[in-house]
């Protein structure tokens, strides 16, 4: 699978894949959707929030017919989350 130009964050890890797949999401389906790992810097930026752990999931979503980063939604993997997956357009 070639790379998107601007894609935030990084590849998922095993443990990403492995608690995704937990939830019947398997690695082709992952990598096909351009899920991507975002640290707790980014996953703030995302969701507006400062302070905490808000490393999680970048879902991203592209306008039809494009291969550009249009928006996403975020999802925290840290256990004391608490908040919902907000909406995040760049």
């Amino acid at each position: 699978m070639l790379p998107l130009p601007n894609l935030v964050g990084t590849d998922l890890t095993a443990a990403d894949y492995a608690a995704l797949e937990a939830r019947w999401i398997d690695r082709d389906l992952a990598d096909g959707a351009h899920l991507r790992r975002v640290d707790s810097m980014t996953g703030g930026e995302i969701i507006g929030r400062r302070g905490g752990n808000h490393a999680g999931i970048l879902i991203p979503y592209f306008l039809p017919g494009s291969d550009r980063f249009w928006s996403g939604n975020w999802i925290c993997m840290n256990p004391r989350c608490y908040h919902h997956s907000p909406h995040y357009s760049r």
